[in-house]
């Protein structure tokens, strides 16, 4: 059986799409139940913003197991590039779980799609 670096590396691997880098960088893997991060932060240029969206647990499962690659909300002037940071939520508290996203599609103004609300999806 492998051990747990190595899990953690070939489910970060599956998640975002391509292998850490084997170099020692001072970046450490670690996982929990929710999240799994290399420990380095997203830089957001001039031309990104982050947009915050808070979820029930239900919801934030979806997106977490990849159920769900999308998400219908109120148009805040989502961009292509933008970042997401879904906030799991327990009524009106935060659990302190957390991902982050960046957007690959915005839809709107299509038939059927209310004015003012969007879809969004990432990668």
């Amino acid at each position: 059986m492998a051990n747990r670096e190595e899990l953690i590396k070939e489910l970060y691997s599956n998640i975002v799409g391509d292998a850490p880098t084997p170099k020692d960088d001072g970046h450490r893997y670690h996982a929990d139940t929710n999240t799994l991060t290399t420990g380095k932060t997203i830089e957001l240029t001039e031309s990104n913003h982050r947009h915050e969206i808070g979820l029930e647990k239900e919801q934030y499962a979806e997106i977490m197991m990849g159920v769900r690659d999308y998400f219908l909300c109120k148009d805040t002037d989502f961009q292509v590039g933008d970042v997401i940071a879904f906030r799991e939520t327990a009524g009106f508290q935060l659990t302190g779980n957390d991902s982050l996203r960046t957007i690959k599609y915005v839809e709107r103004n299509r038939d059927g799609l209310k004015d003012g609300y969007c879809i969004v999806s990432w990668k």
